[in-house]
C-alpha cells in the first residue's frame, strides 16, 4: 500500500497481537476574562534514557535483553522501547515472586531482542521479538513492533496510517487471503496425511479470520519495507 513517493509501508500481521492504547486528550479549560494570571514553572527537562543489555541469572530465572544501538539514538523511541522491556520483565519477576520458597523445574525465563529493521532520517524501525516461560509446556511469544518518526518525534501508527475504519476493509481481505495461501503452503510442505493437514489448516483458519477482522487494532504491528 503505498502512502507516499518515498517508503511502501507494507502491513505484516502478527498472529499474537495486543490492541493500540490510545492516549486521552484532557479537557481543555476556558480563560475566565477576569482570572488572575497564573505563573506556570517550566517543567523540567526529560533525561534521555540510556538503554544497556541485561544479563541475570539465579537459579529460579533468567533474563537476557539486548537493545540495537539504534534505539539509543532517539530518547522517546528509547523510552517506548525500555517501558516495554520493563513491563515484561515485571510479569516474570511476578511470576518469580509467586514461586515462593518453591524451586522451578526449570528456570523461568525471559528473552527479549530489540533488532534494527531501519534507520533512515524519515523512518526509523525496530522489531521486538523473544519469549517469557514461567512453566507449562511452552513460553509465551513476545512480538512488538516499534515504527518512530524522528522528525516528529512520535510513533507512526496503523491508525495514523489508516485513519477511515471502513477502509479496513479491503486491507483485512488482502491479509486474510495472504496469510491463508501460506497455510495452505506451510500444510503441503510438512507433507503431513490428510487428517493432519485437515486439522492444521482448520486451527489456522480460526486464527486467521480471529486476527483480521477489520479493526485496527488487529494491525497495529507492523514494519515498513522501503
Amino acid at each position: 500500500m503505498r502512502v507516499s513517493p518515498k517508503p511502501v509501508l507494507i502491513f505484516v500481521l502478527l498472529l499474537c497481537l495486543s490492541a493500540c492504547q490510545r492516549e486521552a486528550a484532557g479537557p481543555v479549560a476556558a480563560k475566565q476574562a477576569d482570572a488572575p494570571p497564573v505563573t506556570v514553572a517550566p517543567a523540567e527537562p526529560v533525561a534521555p534514557t540510556e538503554l544497556k543489555d541485561i544479563i541475570e541469572t539465579t537459579d529460579s530465572y533468567l533474563i537476557g535483553i539486548s537493545y540495537a544501538p539504534v534505539v539509543n539514538k532517539y530518547p522517546g523511541l528509547a523510552q517506548a522501547v525500555g517501558a516495554y522491556a520493563h513491563a515484561a520483565r515485571a510479569e516474570l519477576m511476578e511470576a518469580v515472586a509467586g514461586l515462593g520458597n518453591d524451586k522451578p523445574s526449570a528456570p523461568y525465563e525471559l528473552s527479549l531482542n530489540f533488532e534494527q529493521v531501519l534507520d533512515s532520517p524519515e523512518l526509523v524501525a525496530v522489531s521486538a521479538d523473544g519469549s517469557r516461560y514461567t512453566g507449562g509446556a511452552h513460553g509465551q511469544p513476545l512480538v512488538h513492533r516499534f515504527v518512530w518518526l524522528p522528525a516528529q518525534q512520535r510513533m507512526l501508527t496503523a491508525e495514523a496510517l489508516v485513519p477511515k475504519p471502513e477502509n479496513w476493509g479491503p486491507i483485512a481481505a488482502y491479509v486474510r487471503e495472504q496469510l491463508l495461501t501460506s497455510v495452505s503452503v506451510r500444510a503441503d510442505a510438512d507433507e503431513l496425511t490428510p487428517q493432519e493437514r485437515l486439522q492444521f489448516v482448520r486451527n489456522a483458519d480460526k486464527m486467521v479470520a480471529g486476527g483480521t477482522e477489520p479493526d485496527v487494532a488487529n494491525f497495529s504491528q507492523f514494519l515498513p519495507v522501503v
